[in-house]
């Protein structure tokens, strides 16, 4: 009886961490200076090419040359050493943003990532 608490305990925590990270997306959203077409698409694991051209950001970003680490292709496989298997959303400036089975969304600074992330692609 107390593993059946325990594992309801656990899903349960699991799912507010799940719904957390969702609405810290959301939040991302909102702030974004980024391509909010691809922002979204991405939520939705599909890729696309900034710049739209017909998003508020778009419409008023001056150029952007800045290059920026992407150590992993958008939609690949990785695996963390704390969160566990996750794929990879999407990148802004200098963050990625991976979604992970067991915890949700989790957003990194890229070059710090590199060294607790493998492809698993």
């Amino acid at each position: 009886m107390d593993d059946t608490v325990d594992q309801a305990l656990t899903q349960q925590t699991r799912r507010k961490q799940f719904d957390q990270s969702r609405l810290h997306m959301v939040r991302d959203y909102a702030e974004t200076t980024a391509c909010r077409r691809e922002y979204i698409l991405s939520y939705f694991g599909e890729i696309f090419t900034a710049p739209c051209g017909s998003c508020d950001n778009c419409e008023n970003r001056e150029s952007d040359d800045i290059d920026y680490l992407e150590p992993f292709p958008i939609g690949s496989e990785v695996i963390h050493t704390s969160f566990g298997k996750g794929q990879v959303m999407r990148y802004e400036s200098d963050k990625v943003n991976i979604l992970f089975e067991t915890v949700g969304y989790k957003t990194f600074v890229t070059e710090m990532i590199a060294h607790s992330v493998r492809c698993l692609d």
